[in-house]
């Protein structure tokens, strides 16, 4: 049975490695504004994916990266592989938080190029950022490979010790 867990564990990484690539193109934050003085201006609100925020291209490589350790795992049917997955999600994690903070921290409303100063400035004052469904779906499943790594490097440390302990030989 845990030879068949090492290789679902491998896949079980990829694919969700995979999924959560799919997520960094998706809407991870918008940020919206409006002018408080004119009340029938309505809001203003703009959508950014993991793409267009900077650290949301890093988890690119890194989830591939996982991807690619996971499905050498599942083929291979080495839990030990598929654990090193692992490493490439859990560095993904901090990328996701990097590219929402400053957005989160600081909410401003891009393409006011147009907009006269001062317009620009009370929308940028008036912003407020909420995170996206995407950047939710980017976390649970970049965190949910972090776990199935965990679970196939307590898999591969328990494949390697002895069944027998009478088998051990002390020299």
């Amino acid at each position: 049975m845990a030879v068949r867990a090492g290789r679902l564990l491998g896949f079980a990484i990829a694919g969700v490695a995979v999924m959560s690539l799919s997520t960094v193109p998706l809407s991870w934050l918008t940020v919206s504004s409006s002018l408080p003085d004119l009340p029938t201006t309505g809001d203003l609100s703009t959508r950014s994916s993991g793409l267009d925020l900077g650290w949301g291209w890093g988890m690119l490589p890194c989830l591939a990266t996982a991807a690619v350790l996971g499905v050498l795992g599942g083929v291979r049917n080495r839990a030990a592989v598929a654990a090193v997955a692992a490493i490439p999600a859990l560095v993904a994690v901090p990328l996701l938080v990097l590219a929402v903070l400053p957005g989160i921290t600081n909410p401003t409303l891009p393409g006011t190029k147009g907009v006269p100063p001062q317009i620009a400035a009370v929308l940028d004052r008036n912003a407020e950022a909420a995170l996206e469904a995407g950047w939710f779906a980017a976390m649970l499943l970049t965190l949910l490979a972090v776990v199935l790594g965990a679970l196939a490097f307590a898999l591969a440390a328990r494949q390697r010790r002895p069944s027998d302990p009478a088998a051990v030989h002390h020299h």
